[in-house]
């Protein structure tokens, strides 16, 4: 799979992936190719390091006018929105703390990547924006407010916890 090109069309992308399948996502085939490989090699990398670990899409393309930024990356199928979980003895999900998801992320190329402590399943936003068009790679965490800010003061707030 990961000797795919990043420029094929989306279903040739499909056919080739690990983990990620088209039915993890609502628009699979207006997802950008890049966003889907590299999301396929994440969740793969992450779940042989550890096999009761699970993940659940909660947001992908979407089309201009719905409830994000004018610049949103879900408008070009190049964002995901998801939570990591880990699978108890019992069958039951858990999801996992805020602070390894995303050092589970961070090991991976995203040029955003967003901490949602505060949605019902506690998750991150990642997406592949081009950094010589939109700029050095961005990091945030939302508040319980609803606003935004940078990635130091969430980590700062959890080392003060």
């Amino acid at each position: 799979m990961w000797g795919i090109m990043k420029t094929e069309p989306i279903e040739i992308v499909f056919e080739h992936t690990l983990t990620v399948k088209p039915e993890h996502f609502s628009n699979p085939f207006k997802m950008n190719s890049w966003t889907i490989i590299l999301f396929d090699r994440m969740i793969t990398n992450e779940t042989i390091r550890n096999p009761m670990l699970g993940f659940q899409v909660h947001s992908d393309y979407t089309a201009h006018g719905e409830h994000w930024a004018s610049k949103s990356k879900h408008y070009t199928g190049e964002a995901i929105d998801f939570h990591f979980y880990q699978t108890l003895t019992n069958g039951n999900h858990e999801t996992l703390p805020m602070l390894i998801q995303w050092a589970m992320a961070e090991r991976y190329r995203w040029g955003g990547l967003g901490i949602y402590p505060h949605w019902n399943f506690p998750g991150l936003h990642i997406d592949t924006r081009n950094i010589a068009e939109d700029g050095p790679e961005s990091r945030w965490y939302r508040d319980e407010r609803g606003g935004y800010l940078a990635i130091e003061a969430y980590l700062i707030k959890i080392k003060a916890a």
